[in-house]
């Protein structure tokens, strides 16, 4: 393993595992490990969610989607699309602290709309 067991290193950052051995010893790392550069993080997702035209009606601010997303561990753009995804609007509008259930509606709308058609 590439850095050793134990080595703190950067979220994201890769890590190369060795699982076996080539005939005469030489070493072959898995499949890589390094981040995709398609992927995004939550962040650049919300940053995106926010510029929307109807984003005014979800009636929270960039600035609080941000926090929340960081409260609640959502720092990808797949954690961000299922979390979203798979919750009910009661749950959409409790986790992002909205006001309503229309504002939770609109919002999943818009985070689906904006990570699907990027």
């Amino acid at each position: 393993q590439k850095p050793k067991a134990g080595t703190k290193v950067a979220p994201k950052s890769a890590v190369a595992i060795v699982v076996g051995i080539k005939a005469g010893g030489a070493t072959t790392p898995a499949a890589s490990t390094a981040p995709t550069t398609h992927s995004r993080t939550a962040a650049e997702a919300i940053k995106n969610v926010t510029r929307d035209r109807h984003f005014k009606n979800v009636g929270a601010t960039e600035a609080k989607l941000l926090r929340i997303a960081e409260e609640q561990d959502i720092h990808s753009e797949a954690k961000l699309r299922k979390t979203v995804e798979d919750a009910e609007d009661a749950e959409v509008r409790d986790r992002f602290k909205l006001r309503n259930l229309d504002s939770a509606r609109t919002l999943k709308e818009i985070v689906l709309r904006v990570i699907t058609h990027r």
